[in-house]
Order: structure tokens, then C-alpha cells, then sequence
């Protein structure tokens, strides 16, 4: 019922539950690791238009589309020209869709104008969204927020532009800027976008778990889900949603399978970085995904000072 394919102008997608970008997370380990556990399509951590447009190696490094596609490229940034033509390097990398950060609420991102900046400015984020969909061959997506606060909520007023801007999806977290990541999502304001356009939604915020996964399409009529913050610590949560959709219940992952999915994790990205880099990018990481071990606290103390990959397996071995 609530599981279906999903085309996004000329992508043909197999499925319509979707990892959200969250900076510093969604690289391409992560997305690796979640993608085996049937998420439909990856979103990439934020990238700078303007470090792409420079060369940067840092971020050139970010869009490099391997073997972990289908997969959307974000970028971020308020000047027209340095976003067309990061969006054009990302499409010749191979990116299968394009999404716009407009929708992140960090300061050091809005005060460049950039990310949930844009929804004040709402001319301009039609303008690049204009100006790249005219160059693009593949699917161009926007992420928003419902408005910048709970008394001025412009979501509607926004996607529909969006779409006449020529946006092939909204991508949709159905929370305020002031809301940043906490309080209720806002499934009936999600469900009246979702009215007033005729492409595609995914509705993001708030799905840590299957019941509130079937809540938000249900509620909300959206063609497709994120997953964020509740694939953190778990990215079985994919597997587990569309178990629970089709069979009613869904398979009960041990705290070992955790732990072999975090150490495989950890293999992925000493391969990418190198064993210190990797271990220091997966602090954060580790912090979520051990918070429901015993001894937790002491275990993530341990990991925090981890510099060699076979010292961090050792640990999280002796948790199984």
C-alpha cells in the first residue's frame, strides 16, 4: 500500500524510502552501509557550491559516485552561477538526482545566505532552481522546512514555486528553522503541500521507527520517506519499515548484528580515509549507534580515543 516504485522525471526508482543528508554523516560509508539495508536511494552530506566551483579536494572528494547509487548529490550555497555549475560537476560525476539545501537552520550556513536563509529570500531559490533545471538532464530536488517558525509557516506558498520553478520533487522536513531537530513534525501541513503540487513529496522528520513511518504516509499522502537521525543507531531501520509494512511485524535486529554492521562500517571508511581520519570522522557516529549497549558511557569513552582500526574492533568485539 504504501511501498511502491517511484519515478522522478526520467529516474526510475524500485523503491521510496530514502537516507536523509545530514552533514558530516551521510558520506559515502554510511550510505554504503545503508544502502545493503534496502534503502531505496542515498543523499549525500551537504557540499559547498562555491569549495566545487574552487576545487576544493575536500569536497571534490564528497561527489564522487561509486558504488553506492542510486544516489542524490546536495549541495549548498545562494550564488546562481557557482550552484549551476556545481550542479552540472555533480551530474557529470554521475549523480543520479540533484537536491538544494534549503532547509538547513546552522548559522554559519545562513549567514551566507545559504540553507533555511533561502526561504526568507525566496526569489533567489526560485531563480537558481530556474536557472539549473534549465541545464540539467536529471531530476532536480529542493529541501525545505515547513516555514521559519510556527507563525509564519510558508511551505505551501514555497513548493508551489518550486514546482513552477521547474523542481522535479520537494523534499519536505516537516519542521520549522526555529524547530531545528526537535518537537512534532507537522504531518497536516506536509498533507496540504502534498495537495497543491503534482510532483512528487518526500516527508522527512520525526520517522525513527516503523509506526511512525506508516503515520506519515498515511497522514500525510507522501510519495516517498527520509530517514535521517533514526539511522544513526540504526540502519536497519530501512529493512525494518518495509518488513512491517508488507508482513505486519519486522525482524528484531541483535545487538551483534549492530555491532558487525558498525565494525563493517568502520572497514568501509578505513579504506576511504585511513584508519586515524576514519576513526575520528566515526565519533559521532559511534556515540548514537553504542547508545543502547551495556556499559555504554565507559564503551563510548574507549571509542572516543580509538586511533587504530584494530584497537576499535577489538572493543566492540568484546561487547558480543
Amino acid at each position: 500500500m504504501y511501498l511502491n516504485p517511484l519515478t522522478i522525471k526520467n529516474l526510475k526508482l524500485t523503491g521510496n524510502i530514502f537516507l536523509a543528508p545530514m552533514a558530516e554523516i551521510t558520506d559515502y560509508p554510511f550510505r554504503k552501509i545503508c544502502l545493503k539495508y534496502d534503502c531505496d536511494m542515498a543523499i549525500s552530506e551537504m557540499v559547498s557550491a562555491k569549495a566545487l566551483c574552487y576545487g576544493s579536494k575536500r569536497a571534490m572528494d564528497a561527489i564522487k559516485v561509486r558504488d553506492d547509487r542510486p544516489i542524490c548529490l546536495q549541495i549548498f550555497g545562494s550564488d546562481k552561477n557557482s550552484m549551476l555549475n556545481a550542479a552540472l560537476l555533480c551530474e557529470s560525476f554521475g549523480s543520479d538526482m540533484i537536491e538544494i539545501n534549503a532547509g538547513c537552520p546552522v548559522k554559519k550556513i545562513t549567514k551566507t545566505g545559504a540553507g533555511s536563509a533561502l526561504l526568507k529570500t525566496s526569489s533567489v531559490l526560485f531563480d537558481i532552481v530556474e536557472l539549473i533545471a534549465s541545464k540539467i538532464k536529471i531530476p532536480l530536488s529542493v529541501k525545505i522546512r515547513t516555514g521559519l517558525n510556527k507563525d509564519d509557516k510558508n511551505a505551501i506558498m514555497i513548493s508551489k514555486n518550486l514546482e513552477s520553478s521547474g523542481a522535479d520533487i520537494i523534499h519536505l522536513h516537516m519542521r520549522t528553522v526555529e524547530q531545528e531537530h526537535t518537537g512534532e513534525a507537522d504531518l497536516s501541513l506536509a498533507a496540504e503541500v502534498k495537495s497543491k503540487i503534482k510532483i512528487p513529496l518526500i516527508a522527512n522528520g520525526g520517522i525513527t521507527n516503523p509506526l511512525q513511518a506508516v503515520e506519515c504516509f498515511k497522514k500525510t499522502g507522501c510519495d516517498a520517506i527520509s530517514i535521517g537521525r533514526g539511522a544513526i543507531s540504526n540502519p536497519f531501520i530501512f529493512t525494518e519499515i518495509k518488513d512491517y509494512i508488507k508482513n505486519g511485524n519486522a525482524k528484531e535486529y541483535s545487538l551483534s548484528d549492530r555491532i558487525n554492521a558498525f565494525i563493517e562500517y568502520l572497514e568501509i571508511a578505513s579504506s576511504e580515509y585511513g584508519e586515524e581520519r576514519a576513526l575520528i570522522r566515526a565519533r559521532r557516529l559511534g556515540g548514537m549507534w553504542l547508545s543502547k549497549f551495556k556499559n555504554a558511557t565507559d564503551v563510548r569513552s574507549q571509542f572516543m580515543k580509538m586511533k587504530k582500526l584494530a584497537d576499535a574492533k577489538k572493543l566492540l568485539s568484546s561487547l558480543l
